[in-house]
């Protein structure tokens, strides 16, 4: 007799680990410290689609510019609602394929997108381009000013969304799975889906719009993928000292980082030294040059930016973890790994 479960059954099981899931992800104290960054990027979103995406008329690939053609068809059903409609059904997918923490993250910061966008409407009502011009009476709008302001502002929300594992839902959800299965920068994903959506605004817009939405979505793409390098830079820095121990421990015990360590020797004294390396981001770096000031250690340092580390990045990890893994290290005679970054 087959022991193969039923497909429904298998369904059903995956649908339960991924609710199991989800909530063990709500508990965590790590998504409730983003939820305020979260909320601050949606904001930013809001903003910057209220007051420039709107008044400047542009049709930008995304699930706004896609809802923003639904409202001029159907202006009974507001832009807000339309939102909450595209993200509702790109969410199951997102919980599919992309896991349940982008999932649940995307879900929270989907579903304010829309209010917040309404609730700038109606507490801050905007007729026209904040950069018009009064001309011999008559109003003229400076487009420019309106697509620049709006791709930086949400762009920038954009990466910050990215950087927590998180979206704004819409079409960055079907960006999300491009990058997942090709490995293509998710700026440039996004791009391309947002341009590809930008032709349902010929239903509304002259070519003209069409046209320049798709500029301003490619700019958007290039604008998420700067900001993403930018936050996801990290700093190598190499220290040769004469006695590694107290750096070494400042470094593991305080900051709470991996370092390896390496026997080297001067090339003009030709005394034996030793040289630490460790990657860091910003704040420890600072940490680690305000305590380098501080010693009498004879010390050399270098330091140079990393666009990206792969495999284990320790997220401050309990002291205890730390010297477990430093009593499993192997060793060998002349490098010592403590822990891999």
């Amino acid at each position: 007799m087959s022991n193969t479960v039923p497909p429904s059954g298998e369904r059903t099981d995956k649908w339960k680990r991924a609710l199991d899931a989800t909530v063990r992800t709500l508990k965590t104290t790590k998504f409730w410290s983003e939820l305020f960054i979260m909320t601050a990027a949606v904001f930013m979103c809001a903003v910057a689609i209220h007051f420039f995406l709107y008044p400047s008329g542009i049709i930008t690939g995304s699930a706004t510019g896609v809802a923003i053609v639904f409202n001029r068809l159907m202006p009974g059903i507001t832009t807000g609602n339309f939102i909450l409609i595209i993200n509702v059904l790109l969410l199951i997918v997102a919980f599919i394929i992309l896991g349940p923490e982008f999932g649940a993250k995307t879900v929270y910061t989907s579903v304010i997108l829309g209010p917040f966008v309404d609730f700038l409407d109606d507490v801050a009502p905007i007729e026209g381009s904040l950069f018009a011009t009064d001309i011999a009476g008559t109003m003229y709008s400076d487009l420019w000013s309106d697509a620049l302001w709006f791709v930086l502002i949400i762009g920038i929300a954009q990466a910050i969304l990215f950087s927590v594992n998180a979206s704004t839902g819409g079409l960055d959800i079907v960006g999300k799975i491009i990058t997942k299965y090709t490995h293509m920068a998710i700026g440039t994903s996004v791009a391309i889906v947002g341009i590809l959506s930008c032709f349902t605004a010929l239903l509304t817009s002259s070519l003209g719009n069409v046209l320049m939405g798709i500029l301003v979505t490619w700019i958007n793409g290039l604008i998420i993928d700067y900001f993403m390098s930018k936050m996801s830079t990290k700093i190598r820095v190499m220290i040769v000292v004469d006695d590694p121990t107290k750096t070494k421990d400042y470094i593991l015990h305080t900051i709470n980082r991996g370092v390896t360590i390496h026997e080297v020797y001067g090339g003009y004294t030709g005394k034996k030294k030793y040289q630490l390396e460790t990657e860091l981001d910003q704040k420890d770096f600072t940490k680690l040059r305000q305590y380098l000031s501080t010693t009498t250690e004879n010390t050399f340092v270098t330091a140079d930016p990393v666009s990206d580390v792969y495999g284990i990045w320790r997220e401050k990890p309990h002291l205890k973890q730390l010297e477990e893994e430093a009593e499993n290290t192997v060793t060998t005679p002349n490098s010592h790994r403590i822990k891999p970054e």
